[in-house]
């Protein structure tokens, strides 16, 4: 026997697979919307990001859409004032569904 389903048994689950998978979707979407969170407060206090990065690296598209080139030459990265919001928001909602899920 699996020592999570082990785990899960001692815990008072009934050890089935599908509680198992449960819990797991459960602290699945509550780690991702706690990590888009933690991006979008990290935002409330950057204003742009420089990056140091080869001439290579800088023909590549994604790059060239993401960033704009400072007076020095070298790109930044400076998201728009309202993206911080969206993304605290959008990471809270996630945790609040993670939570309102069944539990099984």
């Amino acid at each position: 026997m699996s020592r999570i389903r082990e785990g899960a048994q001692q815990a008072g689950r009934t050890g089935s697979g599908s509680n198992i998978r449960q819990v797991m979707v459960r602290a699945f979407f509550f780690g991702v919307g706690a990590f888009v969170g933690l991006w979008g407060m990290s935002l409330f206090a950057v204003d742009g990001v420089l990056l140091s990065v080869t001439p290579e690296l800088l023909q590549g598209k994604l790059l060239k859409t993401v960033t704009t080139v400072c007076s020095d030459g070298r790109p930044m990265i400076d998201p728009p004032d309202w993206i911080g919001y969206t993304l605290v928001g959008m990471g809270g909602l996630t945790m609040l569904y993670s939570v309102a899920l069944p539990r099984g």
